[in-house]
């Protein structure tokens, strides 16, 4: 005959069994722990039920022994002494009274464990707990809680200022990675080392020197930043072969991205954002409206081969094209992902210079191209969106252009100067009455 047991507590049969009680006459009662209110109690033929912690406010529905351990419940200041009722022992144990005590089975027998759970100790002195982690319990708020309190905060502050998401993902990225290591957002020497002492280059230095020092600002804080000054190198210059194999041999979501990086250039969060309204299938043209760093909408007429691996895609929605709307930031594992699937190319083609192509290789090949074709620097600044034409003219040392030789041509009439350009030429200077024309061979 089996013997259904429940709690007579709360009436639920989630019980967990909680050893064996030697009674004086030699003979054990099997003790039961319910796993819905925390409810210890011994055989239901005995008729003896005891119950350790008493608690002002009713205790939480646990569902799995891992929730069990974990959770921690905060019990009033009441003094209780273990008692029972109608046992053949009698019970004077004075169990004193816990801030913090834990509702379950012996720690020792839960299948997970928590270093930081308080193992029923006595008032003032906690196990597994450090000092500043104990006055840190009893005003009632951990670090981590602390920490991630003060993020929303100052992320909440700048997207009421405007800032892009992903520019405040950059900043929460970088200051949470600053705190596991060990930095303390509340002491701006204690950041101030943690830089320094990491094996960082400059560039990674000054980025989580100008991140913190916008959390600062918006935060109400001050600070003498360190000075990190990265020095300014050539970036790498793939070769149109390279960005081909890497689109041939990527599954179709990435080539179409690729594809597009690799006929306009954009900025990989330009490319990222663009929507369904923003392409123009009749006319193979490609419209920029949502740029970056204050830039200027562009258009860009593409291969219609482009156009249709873009219609062919399984869109998160009809109006986005690569992104999730509810997700804008995923972006960082959709480049987290490449990154992993270069690495694989790479090996497979035993070719390590795919290890260099990132996102923005392709900007750098697409700029270097066009002024191989049109050496108008105006022109490429125009087609990258640049503010200032300092940043463009880095892109004119890229490349040894092997010979500086062209096709010249000249137009009297402007139906003669309409088929030049038509065939790639590009207008120079008018001289006696005609316009010339130049085209690079």
């Amino acid at each position: 005959m089996v013997v259904m047991v429940s709690c007579s507590q709360c009436g639920s049969k989630k019980l967990y069994r909680d050893g064996l009680r030697c009674l004086s006459d030699g003979s054990t009662v099997q003790r039961w722990l319910c796993r819905s209110c925390g409810f210890r109690f011994g055989e239901p033929s005995c008729n003896s039920q005891i119950k350790l912690n008493v608690f002002p406010q009713q205790t939480p529905t646990f569902h799995s022994a891992l929730n069990l351990h974990n959770r921690r419940v905060v019990s009033g200041k009441l003094s209780v002494k273990e008692t029972s009722h109608n046992l053949p022992f009698t019970v004077t144990k004075d169990i004193g009274f816990h801030n913090l005590t834990n509702i379950g089975k012996h720690l020792n027998n839960l299948p997970y464990k928590d270093s930081n759970a308080n193992v029923c100790v006595s008032k003032g002195e906690t196990k597994n707990m450090a000092a500043t982690q104990r006055k840190e319990s009893v005003a009632g708020e951990s670090p981590q809680q602390n920490i991630k309190g003060k993020m929303i905060q100052f992320l909440w502050q700048l997207n009421k200022d405007g800032i892009k998401p992903n520019t405040s993902k950059m900043y929460e990225y970088v200051l949470m990675n600053l705190v596991s290591h060990g930095a303390n957002l509340n002491d701006p020497e204690s950041v101030k080392e943690i830089i320094a002492n990491q094996n960082w280059n400059d560039k990674t230095k000054a980025l989580g020197v100008s991140a913190y020092s916008k959390y600062l600002d918006v935060m109400g804080g001050t600070w003498k930043k360190p000075k990190y000054k990265p020095e300014r190198k050539l970036p790498f210059l793939p070769m149109e072969d390279e960005l081909n194999c890497l689109i041939n041999a990527a599954h179709k979501r990435l080539a179409t991205y690729l594809s597009i990086l690799k006929a306009t250039g954009m900025r990989s969060t330009e490319a990222w954002l663009l929507k369904s309204e923003d392409i123009d299938t009749e006319n193979n043209i490609i419209t920029l409206n949502d740029t970056l760093k204050h830039g200027t909408p562009r258009q860009f007429r593409v291969k219609p081969q482009v156009l249709a691996m873009i219609n062919a895609l399984n869109r998160h929605s009809e109006t986005c094209i690569f992104h999730d709307p509810e997700k804008p930031c995923d972006l960082i594992n959709f480049a987290k992902a490449f990154r992993s699937f270069r690495k694989r190319l790479a090996y497979k083609m035993q070719n390590p210079r795919l290890n260099k192509i990132s996102f923005h290789s392709f900007r750098h090949w697409f700029a270097t191209n066009e002024y191989h074709n049109t050496k108008d620097i105006i022109h490429v600044k125009e087609r990258l969106g640049h503010k200032s034409i300092n940043t463009t003219l880095l892109y004119t040392q890229l490349i040894n252009f092997e010979s500086e030789q062209c096709y010249s041509a000249v137009a009297k009439t402007k139906e003669e100067a309409q088929k030049l350009v038509e065939q790639g030429f590009r207008f120079e200077c008018d001289i006696e009455g005609v316009k010339l024309f130049r085209k690079p061979k």
